[in-house]
């Protein structure tokens, strides 16, 4: 039985090892590609999360009429989609819609929103002392909305932002409104339309 030469032996063992080596580095490789493929996921996360914070919303009472003043601000750089506003007192929880609402750097009256939940509660007949309730924390403003990426997000009556998987139901409100949550509330739009 002829078992070969010497060199052949090297060269057979400097095969095998070479094999090695680049199955390990292959699989390293792979694990680094994971990585930075988790890596780039997270920091989409992140930046996601960050120009969804930059939007708020907020009623305030105008200091001539007082009566409520929706406001907002969308410091993303982007649009929002899809834009509903709950603004809840004891008695009712008004809903206003947007489609789409701009980017803007510094805070914005929502001249057709204020108009709408104006009008809403005048159809109601609903008209509270407004700065009370303000003052009171009895009048509070939550709202969802998709980012430019489809994701869509929640913030809650307490200001707490969360995304979510799909079109997220109406928020739990606070208080007096707690028994509220999936409540769309009164708007001008018919819900079939949200």
């Amino acid at each position: 039985m002829d078992w070969g030469s010497v060199p052949d032996w090297f060269s057979a063992i400097a095969t095998v090892g070479a094999l090695g080596a680049a199955v390990f580095a292959g699989r390293a490789a792979y694990g680094q590609l994971k990585l930075l493929e988790n890596e780039n996921a997270d920091r989409q996360r992140l930046e996601r999360q960050a120009d969804a914070a930059g939007v708020a919303l907020w009623v305030r009472v105008g200091t001539e009429d007082k009566l409520p003043l929706v406001r907002y601000i969308n410091q993303s750089g982007k649009p929002i989609y899809d834009l509903t506003i709950w603004i809840d007192t004891p008695a009712h929880r008004f809903r206003v819609h947007r489609a789409v609402a701009g980017p803007s750097s510094e805070p914005r009256r929502m001249r057709q929103g204020t108009a709408e939940l104006r009008s809403i509660a005048e159809r109601v007949d609903y008209g509270p002392d407004w700065a009370g309730l303000l003052n009171g924390a009895q009048l509070r403003c939550a709202s969802r909305f998709r980012d430019s990426a489809n994701q869509w997000w929640l913030r809650g009556f307490d200001g707490t932002l969360e995304s979510a998987t799909g079109r997220p139901a109406a928020p739990q409100g606070l208080g007096a409104c707690a028994s509220r949550a999936g409540d769309e509330g009164i708007g001008v739009a018919a819900d079939s339309d949200l």
